[in-house]
């Protein structure tokens, strides 16, 4: 059993970038929108046409974005900015799907949050092996 789980853990550390592409597509598919957008680019538009891995300048990019997203999307979460939106701002969000969505609860929050959050932690721990 023992070494069935460290077996794992190796197959895991070996392939953190891989999990790290998974995650940001999968960010793609839950909360499609033009900030999701970046990740697919970067990764069908850099990373896999990278000769060797990717750079850590990369990998720091795509630490910086993920932190700035989810910063985001819990500053637009927040009760008080609806009182101080411009409704502007709602229809341009409409019509451009920005992937900023309000939603109800903390459990919808975290849901709305996940993809990032994986993406945040596979780089970190991308970083932690390299």
């Amino acid at each position: 059993m023992l070494s069935c789980f460290a077996s794992l853990t190796q197959a895991i550390i070996c392939n953190t970038q891989k999990l790290a592409y998974f995650f940001m597509l999968l960010s793609i598919f839950t909360n499609a929108g033009l900030i999701s957008i970046v990740y697919p680019l970067a990764v069908f538009g850099y990373a896999l046409l990278e000769e060797t891995r990717p750079s850590k300048r990369f990998w720091r990019i795509m630490l910086y974005y993920s932190i700035s997203v989810i910063c985001l999307k819990c500053i637009m979460n927040l009760q008080y900015i609806e009182e101080y939106k411009p409704d502007e701002l709602s229809y341009y969000e409409s019509i451009l799907n920005l992937g900023l969505h309000n939603v109800a609860n903390s459990y919808g929050m975290f849901t709305h949050m996940l993809p990032e959050i994986l993406i945040l932690t596979s780089i970190l721990f991308n970083e932690i092996i390299s």
